[in-house]
């Protein structure tokens, strides 16, 4: 599962290119000054058709785009949001355990366990004013939608590392019940069992350098030491773009072989591959503004920071 937490702004850009010029009836035969006959009754129909099947095509697509997050609940001031991708999620679980019941409570615990990550991420930012629009859960996991990103190389190392953090605290909270607590229910066994296993993984892996994953985040962090901005999530991106191929083949492996989840991977390998890419355009273009001693007015704590000026060519 790729999680992690991103500038507010990621968006679905349509394009859609219809020629707007009216479908003549006819040519004009410039020497007599008259129209040609109308084209056969065959051809109209089919424009008609290809007119109407455009038509639906591009309305499903908005109807897509439009309907996809739905309200969960607000905690610490901060919607939680689930995207219909998420069913699909939730059909694979019930189909691989066999079991509705364990199946649900697989998909509950993970569900949790997403929000818990991303919460640790949202939280430390806010430590250090800045502030998270929403959390979605989807089905490649789950994204703390931040209004504005840390610019300190520290600050953005402890809030990138604070949600596999919470993970990793999850599967000790699981693994010492399991060890040390008499559990007499299977259920009630399966559900710690799973909570420590899963968040064990889900800590693992996104400490992966998948930039913009948790993982990349901190690899970027830490390369601010030596680098600029740019100059490291350049580095990270392609580092990033590695771990995508890697993470992409194995899930045609995946695919190829009966495995379970493969898509999954495809889904996240190319989910690396374009977001890497952004932010490296992001830090390019923030690079090239050039400031001077400019300070800028925003608006007042906790959205603008600790201080009601904030210098934004700070790196």
């Amino acid at each position: 599962m790729g999680m992690g937490f991103g500038i507010n702004g990621h968006w679905i850009q349509i394009q859609w290119a219809l020629d707007s010029r009216p479908m003549p009836i006819g040519r004009t035969t410039a020497s007599v000054g008259r129209r040609d006959p109308s084209p056969p009754r065959r051809r109209r129909n089919v424009r008609r058709l290809v007119a109407l099947g455009a038509g639906m095509w591009y309305n499903m697509r908005i109807m897509l785009i439009v309907n996809t997050k739905y309200r969960l609940c607000e905690l610490f001031g901060i919607p939680i949001y689930v995207d219909i991708s998420f069913a699909v999620l939730l059909l694979m679980f019930l189909l691989s355990f066999g079991s509705f019941g364990y199946g649900l409570t697989a998909v509950l615990l993970l569900s949790i366990s997403v929000i818990a990550h991303e919460f640790a991420h949202a939280l430390t930012a806010r430590a250090f004013g800045y502030q998270t629009k929403d959390i979605t859960i989807s089905l490649v996991g789950g994204c703390a939608s931040l209004i504005s990103m840390p610019r300190k190389a520290s600050q953005e190392f402890l809030t990138a590392i604070a949600g596999p953090a919470a993970s990793f605290a999850l599967a000790l909270i699981g693994y010492v019940v399991c060890m040390f607590m008499p559990i007499q229910s299977d259920w009630l066994f399966f559900v710690f069992a799973y909570l420590g296993w899963m968040n064990l993984m889900l800590g693992a892996f996104n400490l992966l350098p998948g930039f913009p994953m948790d993982g990349g985040r901190i690899f970027r962090s830490v390369l601010r030491a030596f680098l600029s901005r740019p100059q490291a999530t350049f580095v990270a991106m392609w580092v990033g773009r590695v771990f995508a191929i890697v993470l992409g083949l194995s899930g045609l492996s995946a695919m190829v072989n009966g495995g379970s989840f493969g898509f999954v991977r495809l889904l996240i390998a190319y989910m690396i591959w374009q977001e890497g890419k952004r932010e490296y355009l992001m830090a390019q273009m923030e690079s090239s503004w050039d400031y001077g001693d400019f300070r800028a007015r925003v608006s007042p704590p906790p959205y603008g920071g600790d201080e009601e000026d904030v210098d934004i060519s700070r790196n």
